[in-house]
C-alpha cells in the first residue's frame, strides 16, 4: 500500500457548499497538474461519482410491490446493467421456490441486489415472513463492480418501500439460513 504526502492548498475554500468529494478531486487535480501525469485517482473517482447515479427500472419496483402485497414471488434478484447504468430484474422465482434455490441463483463472483420473502417460525412457533433486502458482494468480484453496487445501494433500497430487514453478504456463510434467522429474532 502506498501513502501520499498531502500539502495544503494555499487558497482557502470560500463557499460552504463544496463537498468533500469535490475537494478530493480538486486536490487530486492539483497533484496531477503539479506532476504533469494523468492521475488514476481522478479517473476512478470520476467513475465512482457517475456510478452512484444509477437509474432504477420501474419494473423492479412493480415486481417488488407484487412480492410485498400479493406474495407473487419468493425472491427477486436485481442486476445493474453497466452499459445503461440501470438496475434491472435479472431473475424472479414464484412463491414455491426454496431458500436453497435463492442461494444457488446468486452468482459466485458477481455482485447483485435481491429481495426475498423469508419464511420462519418465531419464538412461539408461529409461521411468519420477513422481506429482506440483500446486498450480495462476493469478495472475489471485481473492485469496480463492488464500488458500483455499494455506491448505488441506498438509492435503490429507498425505491423498495416495505423492506423489513437488510442483509449484506460477501460469501456463502453470510447468506445461510442462520444469518437470516438471527436477523428475524
Amino acid at each position: 500500500f502506498h501513502t501520499h504526502t498531502h500539502t495544503r492548498r494555499s487558497t482557502p475554500v470560500h463557499t460552504h457548499t463544496q463537498t468533500r468529494e469535490h475537494t478530493r478531486l480538486v486536490d487530486a487535480q492539483e497533484r496531477t497538474s503539479a506532476s504533469g501525469k494523468a492521475s488514476k485517482d481522478v479517473e476512478s473517482q470520476g467513475e465512482m461519482s457517475a456510478a452512484s447515479g444509477v437509474a432504477v427500472d420501474q419494473e423492479c419496483v412493480k415486481m417488488f410491490m407484487n412480492l410485498k402485497t400479493r406474495r407473487t414471488y419468493r425472491y427477486i434478484i436485481f442486476k445493474i446493467d453497466e452499459q445503461t447504468g440501470m438496475v434491472k430484474v435479472e431473475k424472479e422465482a414464484g412463491p414455491k421456490a426454496t431458500f436453497e434455490e435463492f442461494q444457488e441463483n446468486l452468482p459466485e463472483a458477481e455482485c447483485r441486489y435481491a429481495v426475498i420473502d423469508y419464511p420462519f417460525k418465531d419464538k412461539e412457533g408461529c409461521q411468519k415472513t420477513k422481506i429482506f433486502f440483500v446486498s450480495w458482494s462476493p469478495e472475489i468480484s471485481k473492485v469496480k463492480s463492488k464500488m458500483l453496487y455499494a455506491s448505488s445501494k441506498e438509492k435503490f433500497r429507498r425505491e423498495l418501500d416495505g423492506v423489513h430487514l437488510e442483509l449484506q453478504a460477501t460469501d456463502d456463510s453470510e447468506i445461510d439460513t442462520q444469518a437470516f434467522l438471527d436477523k428475524c429474532m
